[in-house]
């Protein structure tokens, strides 16, 4: 087969390659595969199906708006369940742009001794031993900088980098006799990435924004190869574009900060906002619409925004909804989400 014959598909080769991929998609699904989206009854009654190997979902938000935190509690969600199935082959990856590796780590040992309910006994180094063996049993590799190897010649992790280590996880477990079938990667958070010299070397005036388009596309490229699918999260505009009212400013899909590729490209989008952040603490809001909302300004309150999901549902066919809001109580201690009662809320 010549280069441009790998373009072309024939009738029958479609037909038979699409056929192919539901039936993959469904047995996955029915085998519990895919990335679920974390809080069921949204996914189920919205719907959003089981993000599949090779798609990227992209979380977004301003500064403080909790962005990591929701991919964080998505992260830990996945890794209970391959907790549940048992699959020594499966394994999650986290791509850390920003925090040190300890730092990141240490945030969950915080979150793993309150669901533990030892987080008053963590004074004792004891209880920190205790619970990091629980988290260490975890299937998550991370992919970053560390304070403990800050004196070695540490390389950065570009979007270059981040898919050579992979490989490389890939490649040890396979030296070990395992098998790896990635069922999550987590980057956190792409405009934080390293300028990334084998991608910025074919630039030459070296702009920001032509570099988060290259590591986008890289991560899209990455997804299809490993094959995964990915959740990334993106840092929204400070001065938001979309319109949005005062009473809601949920990011919209053009609000992603340097480059529209994102939301040209991704094939889901999520916005996240706290109210509290932009709004009078304390007070009551009243929301505008089609119905009136009343919303407390609290610290526990955040908005979420569907802004797209790409493609159909594999076991229905239809194409998926888009532009749907909901509001969500976060537990800081144990660092989860879950669907909010405002009327519960606003009492």
């Amino acid at each position: 087969m010549s280069n441009i014959d790998s373009l072309i598909y024939s009738p029958s080769d479609g037909v038979s390659y699409s056929v192919k991929y539901l039936e993959k998609a469904r047995a996955n699904i029915k085998a519990g595969l895919g990335l679920r989206f974390p809080i069921a009854k949204i996914a189920e009654e919205y719907p959003m199906p089981p993000l599949m190997p090779g798609k990227i979902f992209t979380v977004q938000g301003k500064s403080h708006n909790a962005k990591s935190m929701f991919i964080d509690f998505w992260k830990n969600d996945l890794a209970e369940k391959l907790h549940e199935n048992h699959r020594k082959e499966d394994i999650i990856i986290s791509v850390l742009a920003e925090d040190m590796v300890e730092e990141a780590l240490a945030g969950e040992l915080l979150r793993q001794a309150e669901r533990q309910g030892v987080r008053g006994k963590l004074t004792s180094m004891d209880t920190v031993r205790m619970v990091a063996g629980e988290i260490a049993s975890t299937p998550i590799y991370y992919i970053g900088q560390s304070i403990a190897r800050a004196n070695e010649n540490m390389i950065k992790p570009t979007m270059s980098n981040v898919a050579r280590a992979i490989a490389r996880i890939i490649e040890l477990r396979k030296d070990k006799g395992l098998n790896t079938h990635v069922q999550g990667v987590f980057v956190d958070y792409i405009q934080a990435m390293p300028m990334d010299s084998e991608v910025v070397g074919g630039m030459p005036d070296k702009v920001r924004r032509l570099q988060v388009r290259a590591d986008f596309f890289g991560l899209r490229q990455l997804a299809a190869q490993i094959p995964a699918p990915c959740v990334l999260a993106s840092q929204s505009k400070q001065k938001l574009d979309g319109g949005q009212a005062e009473t809601m400013q949920t990011p919209y899909l053009y609000d992603h900060q340097e480059t529209s590729a994102i939301p040209q490209h991704t094939d889901a989008d999520m916005g996240i906002w706290l109210p509290k952040t932009s709004l009078e603490y304390g007070t009551t809001i009243t929301h505008k619409g089609k119905r009136d909302i009343l919303y407390p300004v609290i610290d526990n309150l955040a908005w979420i925004s569907i802004n797209k999901q790409r493609g159909f549902n594999p076991e229905t066919l239809q194409k998926l909804p888009a532009g749907m809001k909901y509001p969500l109580n976060i537990d800081f201690e144990r660092g989860t989400f879950s669907l909010a009662n405002l009327e519960e809320m606003v009492l």
